[in-house]
């Protein structure tokens, strides 16, 4: 059996955890869960201290026994690891790596520094029962390589595009901007979803994002989630204000409703991996990673 590890580069894992479930999920796939020597460390915010939690990143992808990556949970912590990873090991030693949240700001560096097409939507902490059919069947389709079609998305615009997918929470992007670790938009397809940000905070991110110049030669996005994502002030307007408004007016093919998302995401594609959406369609389509 294939052998899958379980680290936690970003905040502790503190709430009830299920092994047997985590257990039976990976063995559908052919696989054994290991967990990182630090997994469940905790140091104020995170889950160990910088280097051991860097430890653990580097143990995963240079340990020949170990197939395949998983973080256990995002919360806070990735960005502080980013200038202690030896992504030249990482080069090296590609394999699938799963994350999500917190955690796309160390894959969106690793796709930068490396090339590495890794996937999100899915860290070990969402796995209890009942587990959606989507989320099943996307994360055996990302393992093998497998095309993936998303159907019945909702256009915010009209017409169609191809690019490399860039994809991740918007505070992580965001977070990228004028470091070293910072992908290269253009040309893209940017895929986001964000949590718990009030609307006029979400419009800040992007309009950074566009003060930029990362969003100025993109070639298309799709909107996930952006779960309580709501006014404290209803004068404020909401968040579909925000999206309608910055996305409608970029004139490229946009798509909104993709779950991708936390509290209802159900789905993993990969970050790095090329693209082509049918806006008018409604229809995201991964060929080739």
């Amino acid at each position: 059996m294939k052998k899958i590890a379980l680290i936690s580069p970003a905040s502790p894992t503190l709430t009830p955890f299920d092994k047997d479930t985590v257990k039976d999920f990976f063995a559908a796939f052919g696989y054994e869960p290991v967990y990182g020597k630090h997994a469940f460390d905790c140091d104020r915010f995170a889950a160990g201290t910088d280097c051991d939690r860097a430890a653990d990143v580097m143990w995963a992808f240079s340990n020949p026994e170990i197939d395949a990556i998983m973080s256990i949970r995002g919360g806070y912590g990735t960005t502080r690891l980013l200038g202690k990873i030896d992504y030249s090991i990482i080069a090296q030693n590609k394999k699938p790596f799963f994350g999500f949240s917190d955690v796309t700001a160390l894959q969106l560096a690793m796709f930068k520094k490396t090339g590495l097409v890794s996937f999100t939507g899915l860290q070990a902490s969402f796995l209890q029962q009942p587990i959606p059919t989507a989320l099943f069947e996307t994360f055996g389709a990302c393992l093998n390589r497998e095309p993936i079609i998303f159907e019945n998305l909702t256009p915010l615009t009209k017409g169609s595009a191809q690019g490399i997918l860039i994809s991740g929470s918007l505070t992580m992007l965001t977070s990228l901007i004028g470091t070293p670790y910072m992908p290269d938009m253009d040309g893209g397809i940017l895929v986001i979803e964000e949590v718990g940000e009030q609307p006029y905070r979400v419009d800040r991110m992007i309009e950074q994002l566009d003060l930029s110049g990362a969003l100025a030669h993109l070639n298309g996005v799709v909107l996930g989630g952006f779960y309580k994502c709501v006014s404290k002030d209803k004068t404020d307007g909401t968040i579909d204000d925000v999206i309608t408004e910055r996305f409608g007016n970029l004139n490229i093919p946009v798509l909104m409703d993709f779950h991708y998302a936390h509290g209802n995401g159900e789905i993993v594609f990969p970050i790095g991996a090329c693209a082509v959406i049918d806006a008018q369609g409604g229809v995201l389509q991964i060929n080739e990673y």
